[in-house]
């Protein structure tokens, strides 16, 4: 599916806050009800705030870190207050964007956006491709890479460039998100590729593949796929 990584986007538990033992972010479609699960007092208060420049969140691994709090100089305007209640916040219906929601220091990320994104890469080059997430109809959009900075506008959803695959630091536990992802942007909508957020899904000894029947289908047609997991040594 498109935007596999961008489902798991701030959705690391943030567990810090005195009184908040758990909160989790996550991505949602525009003007849809969203309700995040979190482990408080009833009637905890939580203030929802739009990120009015994502990029600056998004092209920096060290703000995914657990229950970080909003990096300074990043500019937020509240958009409400919410209370927790039987373990659900309900955050209501929020226009495409970047929020954050947050108590106290504490903080996690809600992507709301309509635009998905297919990454494909090898050891020399990158491969994107952007869509709409609700018709599926192709979309412009600029594309980022994080580890070189570097941007491009696609042409009819796709854009290509020349890649180095990066060796990520062991030391830092974001850094293959600086090595692997890309981002994009068409107009308020922003997607996350898929490429680093998989790591949650299996552990680095274990590999995933995911295929379709066949490469392209009418509309209406049915889809079948399948999945399998290797050891990433022996393949079995």
């Amino acid at each position: 599916g498109l935007l596999l990584g961008g489902l798991l986007l701030g959705s690391a538990p943030a567990q810090r806050e005195a009184g908040v033992r758990y909160i989790r972010g996550g991505q949602f479609l525009p003007q849809v009800p969203i309700s995040l699960n979190v482990v408080a007092p009833d009637k905890t208060v939580f203030t929802v705030k739009r990120i009015l420049s994502p990029e600056q969140v998004l092209l920096d691994s060290k703000n995914f870190k657990e229950g970080a709090a909003i990096p300074s100089g990043v500019r937020t305007q509240e958009v409400r207050k919410v209370e927790s209640g039987r373990g659900i916040l309900g955050v209501g219906k929020l226009p495409s964007g970047l929020y954050a929601v947050q108590n106290g220091k504490l903080s996690v990320y809600v992507l709301v956006t309509s635009l998905g994104m297919v990454v494909k890469k090898d050891s020399t080059s990158a491969l994107t491709y952007t869509a709409d997430l609700v018709t599926g109809q192709t979309r412009i959009a600029r594309v980022w890479e994080i580890a070189s900075q570097a941007n491009l506008n696609t042409a009819g959803g796709v854009a290509r460039w020349t890649t180095k695959v990066q060796k990520p630091d062991s030391q830092s536990e974001y850094s293959e998100y600086n090595t692997a992802a890309s981002i994009a942007r068409a107009g308020s909508d922003w997607a996350v590729s898929a490429a680093w957020f998989n790591r949650y899904s299996a552990g680095p000894s274990v590999r995933g593949y995911v295929y379709t029947d066949r490469p392209v289908y009418r509309l209406g047609q049915h889809v079948d796929f399948k999945g399998v997991m290797r050891d990433a040594k022996t393949l079995k």
